[in-house]
């Protein structure tokens, strides 16, 4: 045998070798390899708390929201699955999976332990949903309550804030247990939804989400960063409005500032947004 016949069968049994020693390793490797040749990514999970716009935000994005008789549900008590469809005939789909907010709900623990927890689950990335505390209850019931115990809306607002950031700190959690079982990289995406509300200050509200913007939100975001390494996770920001409407609480009212074409546009980006990050 000649001597680079010999180093090349050295090298190749001690990749076996290597192989037989790790084969959890191995198991991730093919798993990363079939979702790069696969025409199909791994799902997106979308989430954030109630009454954020989560199903109506992937019922604009996947068109469901435009058939005729289509309503908002008041709220999400299962889990929803839809397919985002891109152009043309060979169009590439990409499936949605929409988490109830209610951090209680056992659809929502039980699709954290399907994709986050499961050692055969793969995610292409997770849509978390934001609205600047703006979140309006469908459910006249759960609205009477919150009026009766927060009947301004400063501090309305202020509680929902507050409930995004306790949910947001679980899901970042969640996410890197997901890391540290599945060594696949994965990206974030953070949608400010409802965007007609805020028209005038969009850009403060946005930086608030952004790592780098100073907010405790966006702390949290970077802390996830550093925890998994910037690398392992890519981090964007979108804004969007898909059912404009005034925002009434109590005596106060916050104007819908929008028209349709700015809204159509707001969808459109963001769902050339979602495919950009599944090719990535």
């Amino acid at each position: 045998m000649s001597g680079k016949a010999a180093l090349a069968l050295q090298g190749a049994q001690q990749v076996v070798k290597w192989a037989q020693d790790h084969p959890d390793e191995v198991k991730r490797a093919g798993s990363w390899l079939r979702g790069m040749l696969s025409s199909t990514p791994a799902p997106v999970l979308v989430t954030g708390i109630k009454s954020v716009g989560k199903s109506v935000l992937w019922d604009f994005l996947s068109g469901a929201a435009y058939t005729e008789g289509y309503s908002p549900p008041d709220t999400s008590a299962s889990i929803g699955q839809a397919n985002l469809k891109g152009r043309g005939a060979g169009g590439k789909k990409v499936a949605g999976i929409v988490i109830p907010g209610d951090p209680d709900s056992h659809a929502r623990q039980d699709a954290f332990e399907r994709h986050f927890t499961s050692r055969k689950s793969e995610i292409s990335g997770l849509i978390y949903v934001v609205c600047a505390g703006l979140a309006h209850p469908r459910s006249p019931d759960a609205q009477a309550h919150l009026l009766r115990t927060h009947p301004s809306i400063e501090s309305f607002v202020e509680k929902k804030l507050e409930e995004e950031l306790e949910d947001f700190d679980k899901t970042c959690h969640e996410l890197e247990s997901y890391w540290r079982k599945h060594r696949r990289p994965f990206w974030l995406l953070v949608v400010t939804a409802k965007a007609d509300l805020y028209q005038d200050r969009l850009a403060g509200v946005s930086d608030c989400y952004c790592p780098g913007g100073g907010g405790a939100f966006a702390r949290r975001v970077e802390r996830l960063q550093s925890n998994i390494g910037r690398l392992n996770v890519a981090v964007d920001s979108a804004a969007v409005s898909c059912l404009p409407e005034d925002f009434a609480w109590g005596d106060s009212i916050v104007k819908s500032e929008i028209d349709e074409a700015a809204r159509r546009a707001y969808v459109v980006r963001l769902r050339a947004k979602i495919f950009d990050l599944c090719r990535a």
